[in-house]
This record gives structure tokens, sequence and C-alpha cells, in this order.
């Protein structure tokens, strides 16, 4: 049976699920002869095994901050024996425990210097494990052709069930066709490099954060609309709802202790009420039917 290196990984990777960090890769690490990016998976310490570097630190001219990820896909002359390729691309990949169906896209900045028309790959996706298998959510995927300048890239996030997912997983490659095993894309090349940085997580909600509460103020939904009932008039204070996509959908200032959102125009879904106070935000997730 053939194997994919992206098969074989993902399961060394899995072991490195962490919260949600350093997706600018201002942070790293270093190792026996090569340096890692901090709460992201690489193949660097299977050098122990023969394989070669393919992960390093750009901080001659990065994409923003103090360094930048580079991928380089390498020679390995080892890898036959341990029944994958000897084309071996630079690949990171991050695993984050993640319960929300909020996130919309992903921005990152790349460059890539492909060799010979190869193509790089970015893959997201949010799963969840039922029991006996892991189930897909949501998925994300781009081919990366060559680009010699920095350039930013938006990938939207396609969600294909509401299930509750518990994973949200990143993954990078300099070269696609190898790590895949489709070999119906550009053959991966030696030197083929992909840089990344400053990647960005879309969402109503910003990865990790919970809703915000203030004492005092009750945000629900009704047959009517959204409701914010607070105990007493909350002047200087303003509303905000968005849609799961992000779109601000309507904004008011708030003029009574019970004020009614209205649902007409609206479709059914989730959305998101920030109330802005003096005394703080509150963020509140709501359901219109």
């Amino acid at each position: 049976m053939k194997k994919t290196l992206l098969g074989i990984f993902a399961v060394a990777s899995f072991s490195f699920a962490t919260a949600q960090a350093n997706l600018s890769f201002e942070a790293w690490t270093a190792g026996a002869g090569y340096d890692d990016p901090d709460d992201w998976f690489t193949l660097n310490e299977f050098g122990a095994f023969g394989l070669p570097i393919t992960v390093s630190k750009e901080t001659a001219a990065p994409g923003g901050g103090s360094a930048s990820v580079v991928m380089t896909t390498t020679l390995c002359a080892t890898c036959p024996g341990l029944g994958i390729p000897d084309t071996l691309p630079g690949l990171i990949s991050q695993d984050i425990p993640y319960t929300g169906t909020d996130i919309t896209s992903f921005d990152f900045s790349y460059l890539y210097n492909a060799v010979s028309g190869d193509e790089a790959l970015f893959f997201a996706e949010l799963t969840m494990w039922d029991g006996t298998q892991t189930v897909t959510i949501a998925e994300g995927a781009i081919n990366l052709a060559d680009q010699t300048t920095w350039s930013a890239m938006n990938v939207p996030l396609i969600y294909g069930t509401s299930d509750t997912p518990d994973t949200l997983s990143m993954f990078f490659s300099s070269s696609i066709a190898v790590i895949t095993g489709d070999y119906s894309y550009p053959q991966s090349q030696f030197g083929s490099e992909l840089k990344i940085d400053d990647i960005v997580i879309n969402g109503i909600f910003s990865v990790g954060v919970e809703e915000l509460g203030l004492e005092g103020v009750n945000i629900y939904a009704n047959d009517n609309g959204i409701v914010i009932n607070t105990e007493e008039v909350l002047a200087n204070s303003t509303f905000e709802v968005y849609n799961i996509a992000g779109k601000l959908i309507t904004s008011n200032t708030v003029s009574s202790t019970y004020e009614v959102v209205s649902n007409e125009g609206f479709v059914s879904g989730i959305y998101l009420v920030k109330l802005n106070t003096p005394q703080g935000v509150t963020t509140k997730k709501v359901f219109l039917k």
C-alpha cells in the first residue's frame, strides 16, 4: 500500500496539540542543530532517523515582525528505507482544541520560490471525534503557486455540517504532490521554498476568547428578535449585531432597559451581539429561528 507523508505525519503531529499560539512565528526554540517555531510541529526532530532539516527561521527579510518560518523541499536519502519518498517537503502543523463554529477564514502572508512549476499547500479543518472516527465539520485549502514577493492570502473555511468540533488543525507544506500522494499535481521539486508569516484566524470571536458578560445584562433571542435586557438604562452605550460571516447587520444606541432588535430581514442562524458600554463590553451568541 502506498504511504503518504500527510497520513504518516498527521499521526505524529497529533500529540503536539496545544493552545493556539505563535501565529506570527516570533517565538522559536533551539534544537540539536536547528530552530523550531514554538507550538508548531515540524519534521526537524526526526533528524535522529536521518531526515534532513526542512524548516528554518527567516530573519533577514521576514514578512512581518522579526522572523518568518521557511519550509524547503529537500532530498532525503534515508527516506526510501523508511517507506516514504526521497523528496521531503518542509511542513508545519498545529492542532488546537476548539469547540466554536464561528471561524470564517484564514489570512496569512506568504512568499513561494517554486522550482519548475511546483505548488505548495495550505490546509485547515475543524473536526470532531465521534467515538469511532474523526468527522470533518469544515475545511479550507489552497494551492500556492510561485510568488517572489510577500503577498497576502485569504482562505475561506467551508462548513459541511452543523456539528460541534473539538479540534482546529492548520497545515502548510512547501510541495503538495509528495505530501498528499496525489501526483496529478506538479512534481515536487528539490529547493522549492515556502515562507509564511502573520496568520490570522478570522471569525466573530477571536480564537480562545469566551463570551464576555457584564453584571445586570441579559441578551437572548425570542420570536420577535434579539432582546437586550438591562437592570437600568445604559447611558452612552451602543449595540452591534454580526452574522456568522462577521458582517455587521445592524447597530444602534441603547435607549431603554428592554431593547428589542427586530428579526425582520434576518435569516435563521447564529448571530453575535456586541454591547459596548462605559463599564465594558459584553458579547453574546444567539440563535434566531
